[in-house]
């Protein structure tokens, strides 16, 4: 029979090759949850760069919505204004034939009551004041340069009070004192309204009506 000796060693080498056994086994497990928490961080900075990147790109897709929304209004704005100058451009080429038209028949019309009426008349009468010993009577191409040149300057006040022309354009007269001067600036449709103004209002219609102009000469009295 064996020693209680030899039972013991043998009974301490079964424990010590056990506890080597755990410990190896210990260390695999170790070892094997290592791995996996290093692929576990691994994949977490990756997951989170792509989180970053994905908040990145979000800011900017909204930055370009945004962006491309202005630009959108911006265009359409754009549109509107192209299509109301196109408006204004035919309305203004409309009115530029209506009164290139009615120029050449106002000049035509001039042309026949100079030389078919006034001159001879004209002549006639000049005639007669010279036998009776009296100046000339002014011609009416003076007339209308005196009147012309007065309805011009008019015309230059009236548009710079309207926005029209600059203050020096008028030959320096300063800007206006009136309340017209200091109100909002003139549509483009006001603008052309008053670039083209009625016939009515230029120097010649008193002529043509057979009154006398502002700056009447003195009489001459017969002796």
């Amino acid at each position: 029979m064996p020693e209680d000796s030899d039972i013991e060693a043998a009974q301490g080498s079964s424990q010590r090759d056990s506890q080597q056994e755990d410990w190896s086994d210990r260390l695999k497990e170790l070892a094997s949850l290592r791995r996996s928490q290093s692929s576990l961080s691994e994949t977490h900075r990756t997951l989170l760069s792509q989180t970053l990147s994905i908040d990145h790109l979000s800011t900017v897709l909204s930055s370009l919505t945004s962006e491309q929304r202005l630009l959108l209004a911006e265009r359409a704005s754009l549109i509107a204004s192209l299509e109301e100058v196109n408006k204004d451009l035919s309305d203004i080429a409309i009115k530029t034939t209506l009164v290139r038209a009615e120029t050449l028949r106002r000049k035509e019309e001039a042309d026949n009551l100079r030389k078919g009426v006034y001159e001879p008349r004209k002549t006639k009468l000049d005639e007669r004041r010279r036998r009776l010993g009296l100046t000339s009577l002014p011609g009416v191409e003076s007339t209308i340069e005196r009147e012309n040149a007065k309805y011009l300057q008019e015309r230059r006040e009236r548009w710079r009070d309207t926005g029209v022309l600059d203050a020096e354009d008028v030959g320096g007269a300063g800007p206006s004192t009136d309340a017209s001067a200091s109100g909002p600036a003139p549509t483009r449709e006001s603008r052309i309204r008053l670039l083209v103004s009625p016939a009515s209002s230029s120097p010649t219609t008193s002529i043509a009506r057979g009154e006398a102009p502002s700056n009447k000469r003195a009489k001459t009295k017969r002796r």
